[in-house]
Formats: C-alpha cells, sequence, structure tokens
C-alpha cells in the first residue's frame, strides 16, 4: 500500500484537503510496524513446515518469500516509511520460543501423511508387534494389512499406532518426542527447579550469599526487561546484567576476565557504529562489578527540538526516548495526539459558539417576526374594531334615516290633510257667497215686500285632521 496506494490517493485527494493539518496526515509516510511483519514471516514459516512434506514445492517458495520480504522490508524503512523507533529484542525472541511448534507440527503431519500405506511402502520395525496374524503361510504386508484392520477396529480408531510402527515413521516419532520432552524440561521444569533451588538457598543463607543469585538467577531474568535508572534528564545508563560464567578453579581476575568477554559481545560493531558503548564499573582489583550500556552521539548537530549536541557527547534519558519516537516530555503540546485533540476541541468550540450565534439570530428573528406578526394581528383587530364601530354608526345612520323618512311622510300625510280641509272651507265659503249672491238676486225680483224673515246659515262642523 506504500508503494502504490498510498501515493495514488496522495494525488487523487489532496484537491480536496482544507487545511494544512490533513494535508500533513496525507505526505506524511506511514509507520513501519514491526507487530505486523513478525505474523506474516511466522504465518509464511508455519505453513510451509506443516505441509512441505506432502508438497516439497513449498520450500523454495518461502525461500523466495522470505527474501522477497527482506528486500521489501529494507526498502519500506529506507525510503518510503517514517524513521522506525529503536525495537528491543522482544519479538525475537518471541519469535524464537514459537518456532519449535512449527517444528512439531511438521513431524506431526510428515507422520500422519507417510504413515498412510496406500501412499508410501514400508516395512514393520519388528515383525514381533504383530502377533498372531504373522504366521508362515502369510507375508509381512498382508499380516501388517490384517494388524490394522484389527487395531482399528478395536481401539486405535485414528490408527497412530499402526502408523508409528513403520520404519519410515519410527524414527520421527521419536525426534517428535524428544523434542516435546526437552521443551518440557527446559520451559517448565527447569525454571520451577531453578526458582526452587533459589528459594531454598536463600533461605538457608538468609539472603546474605550472592554469588548463587549471579550464577543462577540473573541468567533465567537475562530476557526480561529493565526500567531505565536514574531521572528524566540524567545521563542515559541501562543495567545489564553480568553474563553467567562457571568459576570453578578459576581466580577472581580470571573469571571477571571472562565475564568482560561475554559483555563485549553484547554489543556488534552495528552497535558500536550507531553510538551504543558498553560501561564496566569495577572495583580496586580490576573485577566487574557491573556494567551499563550507554549511546553516544555520533555527530554534531541540533536535535528535533532544537537542542545542539557535539559528537560523542552521552546522550540523556528524553533524548533516548525523543531518538526512539516516544514522548520525550510532560508537556501536553509536545504530544502530537494531544495536540490533535486539543486542535480538534478548540475547533468543535468554534463550531458550537458559530452555531450558538446563528440560533440566536435565527430566534431574535423568530421574535422580530412574531412581533411584526403581533402588530399585524393587533392592526387587523383594531381595524375589525373599526369596521364594527363603522358599520354601527352606519346602522344607526341608516336607522335615524328611516325615522326620518316616517316623520316626513307623516308631516306631509298631516299637510296633505290641511290642505284638504282649507280646500273645503274654501268652497263651502264660496257656495255661502253663492247662496247670497242668489238671494239677492231673488231680493232684487220680488222686491222688498216679498222679504221675508230668511233663517240664519246653518253652521256646518268640519273636523280638523290636525
Amino acid at each position: 500500500s506504500a508503494l502504490v496506494l498510498r501515493p495514488c490517493k496522495r494525488c487523487c485527494t489532496r484537491r480536496f484537503k482544507m487545511s494544512q493539518d490533513s494535508l500533513n496526515r496525507l505526505y506524511t509516510p506511514q509507520a513501519y510496524d514491526l507487530s505486523q511483519r513478525y505474523p506474516f514471516l511466522l504465518n509464511t514459516l508455519f505453513i510451509t513446515m506443516m505441509y512441505c512434506a506432502g508438497l516439497p514445492l513449498l520450500l523454495p517458495l518461502a525461500m523466495v518469500s522470505f527474501a522477497i520480504s527482506n528486500l521489501v522490508d529494507k526498502c519500506l524503512i529506507m525510503r518510503y516509511t517514517v524513521k522506525p523507533p529503536r525495537y528491543n529484542d522482544a519479538l525475537a525472541v518471541r519469535s524464537l520460543k514459537v518456532m519449535p511448534y512449527a517444528l512439531i507440527l511438521h513431524l506431526c503431519i510428515t507422520i500422519w501423511m507417510y504413515g498412510n500405506p496406500d501412499v508410501f511402502k514400508s516395512d514393520v520395525i519388528d515383525a514381533s508387534l504383530l502377533g498372531s496374524t504373522l504366521n508362515t503361510d502369510t507375508s509381512v504386508e498382508a499380516a501388517y494389512e490384517e494388524w490394522r484392520i484389527e487395531q482399528e477396529e478395536s481401539w486405535d480408531t485414528l490408527g497412530v499406532t499402526t502408523k508409528i510402527v513403520r520404519e519410515n515413521c519410527f524414527p520421527l516419532f521419536f525426534l517428535l518426542a524428544l523434542i516435546i520432552v526437552l521443551l518440557l524440561v527446559v520451559r517448565v521444569a527447569l525454571s520451577y527447579f531453578i526458582g526452587c533451588l533459589v528459594k531454598t538457598f536463600h533461605m538457608f543463607t538468609c539472603g546474605k550469599c550472592s554469588s548463587l543469585e549471579r550464577t543462577l538467577v540473573k541468567p533465567a531474568m537475562a530476557g526480561l526487561d529493565h526500567e531505565h535508572d536514574g531521572g528524566f534528564t540524567d545521563v542515559f545508563r541501562d543495567p545489564v546484567d553480568l553474563p553467567f560464567v562457571r568459576q570453578g578453579n578459576l581466580t577472581d581476575l580470571e573469571h571477571s576476565k571472562r565475564v568482560e568477554a561475554k559483555l563485549e559481545k553484547l554489543l556488534d560493531k552495528e552497535d558500536r557504529a550507531q553510538g551504543w558503548t558498553l560501561e564496566k564499573v569495577k572495583d580496586k582489583n580490576g573485577i566487574v562489578q557491573s556494567a551499563y550500556i550507554g549511546v553516544k552521539w555520533t555527530s554534531n548537530g541540533i536535535s528535533d527540538v532544537g537542542v545542539a549536541h557535539a559528537k560523542g557527547a552521552p546522550l540523556r534519558v528524553w533524548e533516548v526516548i525523543l531518538e526512539s519516537g516516544a514522548l520525550y516530555s510532560y508537556h501536553p503540546m509536545v504530544n502530537g495526539k494531544y495536540t490533535k485533540v486539543m486542535v480538534a476541541m478548540r475547533q468543535a468550540q468554534m463550531k458550537v459558539n458559530n452555531a450558538k450565534r446563528r440560533l440566536s439570530d435565527v430566534e431574535s428573528g423568530r421574535n422580530a417576526a412574531a412581533e411584526a406578526a403581533a402588530r399585524q394581528y393587533a392592526a387587523q383587530v383594531a381595524y375589525a374594531q373599526r369596521l364594527a364601530e363603522a358599520q354601527a354608526q352606519y346602522a344607526q345612520t341608516v336607522q335615524q334615516q328611516r325615522l326620518y323618512a316616517a316623520q316626513l311622510a307623516q308631516a306631509r300625510a298631516k299637510a296633505a290633510q290641511q290642505q284638504a280641509f282649507v280646500a273645503r272651507q274654501q268652497a263651502y265659503a264660496q257656495q255661502q257667497q253663492a247662496y247670497a249672491q242668489q238671494h239677492a238676486q231673488f231680493a232684487q225680483q220680488h222686491g222688498a215686500a216679498a222679504r221675508v224673515q230668511q233663517p240664519p246659515p246653518r253652521q256646518y262642523q268640519v273636523h280638523n285632521p290636525s
């Protein structure tokens, strides 16, 4: 992926990165994970060892696979990954402890394959093992076949015993049993025996004797990791357990020289070229009492944090931690993960503040809209009230106009009645005048003698409609 997928991903996605941090992550090489490479190699080893008895072609294929893995790992470390930290030998030691189980699986599968009589023909290691099935009339192969069928039908249904007694499988079975016994003795019995012996010796000596501790306990504890002695800013000095050398008839000085020679083998030329040093502490007689491993700068320069150093100067504890790629300070901003978390928290806080601001703006807009709606509703209510008042006034005006029209009609009716009464009075007066004229004419015609007493005019009562 570092050779093909990552460059393609970088080419396709670099235009969409919106921050410098995302671009840095895109162009930063991948970390070389040694813990993933060891399982891959062990997987290849176990598969090859399990099935190489039936498929011998797996052995050269495994060799090619290991060679290609070696070249690819070198290329990745040198060109395509970040500077790896300084690993210890924990993974290598653990892998070495697992490898014997691959040999056990190889022997088991080989015995199972080679023990099949249909695949490989082989004689029995001792014909007397066949028992009553072997007689003068039958051959060894026929007797073995009858004995195998009898064993598989009686108790050995898997046919393990019938495979072990064959000449091509018995040496493999013997080697398998020997390896299992050695593993049990070395990894279980010996460790418990040493522990019990040390506890017993300390019980009798009250823990005052250290020679047995130097010769037995320290070799058994050599594979364990020790914490660094000294403070965080002190010179890096990692204690080393003195190797075990049987003293016998040797003097203390000769024994110390042999111990010193074994200590020198702890660092090879490559380690010394990288600056690793071995410091031996001796007493006044020249006998090695303790040893420490340190590291010195191989050139003049400035570290990644801006601290200058001179060639040959010893590295301090925090500088060794810095060179190994781990955290070298308690300051939280030194930790890249903490820095990213803090930046992410700050960005999240800014997003929250912006969201709150937008929410407040929305709420204020909602309040303004609500106020405007309330004002509009109040205006509509006032308009409805004014409209109702106007309608009431109009209805009142209409009613008053109707009342005035009725009164006007009554007045006009009374005026008409008065005019009719006046007309009747005028008609009556005209009738009286006409009667008076007729009477005067009659009087003139008949003379005064014929004048008779006329009755008074009749009074008519006319009803006044008012």
